[in-house]
């Protein structure tokens, strides 16, 4: 019977196994960049990062790029954020243009 504890794969414990933290960190970006749109009732965007939004404001609906600093950095308040995804990478240079 193995140990639950134990990474077979790295032969650490995998409380403190760096390289298994850094593949749960990773499936854990791809699985975020898979679903897309983050409610802002679930979970914000770190400080200081700058990302996609869907917004409210009145009857109307958009999305816009924002920086978050512990609230939206933007020029109208009747603006409501509703969710929010990380942006892309940018392109390389020399790909396509």
């Amino acid at each position: 019977m193995t140990n639950p504890l134990w990474c077979e794969n790295h032969d650490h414990f995998k409380r403190t196994c760096p390289h298994c933290e850094i593949e749960q960190l990773k499936a854990e970006i791809d699985r975020l960049k898979r679903c897309g749109w983050i409610s802002v009732k679930e979970r914000l965007p770190e400080i200081g990062d700058t990302v996609l939004v869907y917004y409210r404001r009145g009857d109307y609906r958009g999305v816009d790029i924002l920086r978050y600093i512990g609230r939206w950095v933007m020029a109208d308040w009747h603006t409501e954020i509703t969710h929010w995804m990380p942006l892309p990478e940018p392109p390389k240079e020399g790909e396509n243009g």
